[in-house]
């Protein structure tokens, strides 16, 4: 009887270290979407904004015509 405690036991506290795990990686989705949100708004921004669109383009181009 007091092997199968032990073993529902170890069961629950392997499932709290595996939800641990899954809260973790969460966390980390989370943050990599964050980052992908500012950086979609970031290029939204460039592509709607003509003068530094207009400088990304010209110093392309500059460096294309040095090589």
């Amino acid at each position: 009887m007091l092997f199968y405690i032990s073993n529902i036991i170890s069961y629950i506290c392997y499932f709290l270290d595996w939800t641990k795990s899954v809260i973790k990686l969460g966390e980390y989705i989370e943050l990599s979407l964050i980052i992908i949100t500012n950086l979609s708004e970031f290029c939204n921004f460039i592509s709607r904004n003509n003068y530094i669109s207009q400088c990304f383009f010209f110093s392309n181009s500059r460096i294309k015509m040095s090589k």
